[in-house]
């Protein structure tokens, strides 16, 4: 059973956060995980997850990403996106959100 992971306790996708960037493009995080651009096209590189621990592992990753968003430009959205994911992924994750922005500027 899918349990959505946004604390509202909403079990339909919807928007958690809306940041825009340097150059001021809209990204937008869903409650899935998912990252899209303002209109709601996807982020090239970056795929939802099928189980319930891969959504929840994105979810933290968007989180991760909107802390960063406004000081990227949208050329380097989807760069950072997958250091968040891989950031997420690693098997001693850091508990400090801001380890993890450390993390993806370092991979820019």
């Amino acid at each position: 059973m899918y349990r959505p992971f946004c604390s509202c306790g909403c079990k339909e996708t919807h928007e958690i956060a809306r940041r825009r960037t340097a150059d001021e493009k809209t990204v937008i995080a869903w409650s899935d995980g998912d990252v899209t651009w303002g209109m709601g096209l996807g982020i090239r590189g970056i795929g939802g997850g099928k189980s319930a621990y891969a959504r929840g592992r994105n979810v933290k990753a968007a989180w991760a990403l909107m802390g960063l968003v406004e000081l990227l430009d949208s050329s380097e959205i989807p760069r950072a996106a997958r250091a968040a994911r891989k950031a997420v992924r690693n098997p001693n994750p850091p508990t400090r959100a801001n380890v993890f922005e450390s993390e993806i500027l370092q991979a820019l």
